[in-house]
């Protein structure tokens, strides 16, 4: 097993030390799914936190690390690669537009009934619907 499941829904009481980080995985048909991996985030106590800033950046973006930062032993943030936090916000976007839903919920119901493009398939047809 490579660590690696299929993306579903957090469980309600997911543990605070557990982040799901999201990865792109294309499938046999092109279609890319988004897998999580699990990856146990460092506590580090906000004293901490202030006096190592540059060593915990340096995890974060060169290991694509996970910090949680503590105040009195209770989350009260999260440092994580930067991409993974324009993914989030996009996600949050996405999840806001009701129409990016249906269209998200029509697709895959598509794919579901094998109602495929191939995209060979896609860039014959645009060569013949091409002006000579």
């Amino acid at each position: 097993m490579t660590g690696r499941r299929q993306a579903r829904a957090p469980p309600r009481l997911a543990p605070v030390r557990q982040l799901d980080v999201p990865m792109l995985t294309p499938t046999p048909t092109g279609v890319y799914l988004i897998v999580y991996t699990s990856c146990m985030a460092e506590h580090v106590p906000v004293r901490e936190f202030r006096s190592r800033l540059s060593e915990l950046l340096d995890a974060v973006a060169d290991r694509r690390d996970h910090i949680l930062v503590t105040r009195n032993g209770k989350p009260a943030a999260a440092l994580v690669p930067i991409d993974e936090y324009h993914a989030l916000e996009e996600s949050a976007e996405i999840l806001s537009d009701a129409d990016a839903l249906s269209a998200i919920e029509q697709g895959l119901a598509e794919l579901q009934r094998d109602e495929v493009v191939t995209l060979e398939a896609l860039r014959a047809d645009l060569d013949r619907r091409r002006p000579r």
